[in-house]
């Protein structure tokens, strides 16, 4: 899933888009928007084909499925088999009254304090990937370049599936250290929000290399933080069952759709945020 964003924004990288110069036309300066490396047309074609190609990766996992329980049924034959030779070899009846049944005890309920924590987690961390800062995210690195927009924009589909694979091998288990790092991720979430708020004029604007690292590192942080929170929160609520799996799938549609709901009339509606324009004094002095 990160991987079918960053392959699109390198190749968008790549073809030099939003790159542009600043000329005197008739004593006013405009923006030139210089010409692409590769037509439109290539890069349609390339999403093409990654789409096509996982449209048959797809049909092919679903063909392996569907052959599946067939050698599933094979084995069980042979376990039962084995099963049945071992009691017919020397096995002896046993009565019931010599069979203890070990009593089980009773599963505990989905709804506990820490499934519920995690879910809260959940919806927090999609709320603000998928809803709030994406919508604001050309508030916050315009003002410095567009080359600022298209580097925050690809390396933090960089960090997204990187922070996936590590969760292949590093789980967060504790409810503390989970909180923490969500608060991390906030408090970068908190400064890319207060750039955007300041926009045309954020801070550091007259230090470009400073400004630019900086909003760009911000940026692959808080995808990478929130990236790996995301995936260990789904495989600590896996291990809870399938009830698990399904709030799950719901705290994230909730978080996104909250997000969303709240950030769409900010931005579009009452317009709090100020895009800064190309080649025009923004009034920073």
């Amino acid at each position: 899933q990160g991987l079918s964003a960053l392959f699109p924004c390198v190749v968008a990288l790549g073809q030099g888009v939003s790159q542009l110069e600043c000329r005197t036309v008739n004593g006013t300066v405009q923006p030139e928007y210089l010409q692409e490396n590769f037509p439109a047309q290539d890069f349609f074609w390339f999403l093409f084909v990654m789409l096509l190609v996982s449209a048959l990766s797809f049909l092919a996992l679903t063909w392996r499925r569907a052959e599946s329980p067939q050698e599933s049924d094979g084995a069980a034959e042979v376990r039962n088999g084995e099963e049945t030779h071992r009691l017919y070899n020397g096995g002896a009846p046993v009565s019931k009254e010599e069979v203890q049944v070990e009593e089980q005890p009773p599963a505990a309920g989905f709804w506990t304090q820490r499934n519920i924590y995690l879910l809260v987690l959940l919806a927090v961390s999609n709320a603000l990937t998928n809803g709030v800062l994406p919508s604001v995210q050309s508030f916050t690195c315009l003002p410095y370049s567009t080359m600022t927009f298209h580097l925050s924009v690809v390396l933090g589909n960089i960090a997204n599936p990187l922070a996936c694979f590590l969760a292949m091998f590093v789980v967060l288990r504790s409810s503390a250290g989970l909180g923490f790092l969500s608060l991390a991720a906030g408090v970068f979430a908190a400064y890319l929000m207060a750039l955007a708020a300041l926009s045309p004029c954020p801070p550091l604007l007259g230090n470009p290399v400073a400004g630019v690292t900086l909003v760009v590192i911000s940026w692959v942080v808080f995808t990478g933080m929130f990236s790996y929170l995301k995936v260990v929160v789904g495989i600590l609520l896996h291990e809870a069952g399938h009830a698990a799996l399904l709030w799950c799938g719901i705290s994230i549609q909730v978080g996104s759709l909250v997000g969303a709901l709240v950030m769409f009339p900010l931005v579009n509606v009452y317009q709090v945020f100020t895009r800064a324009r190309d080649c025009v004094d923004n009034h920073c002095s």
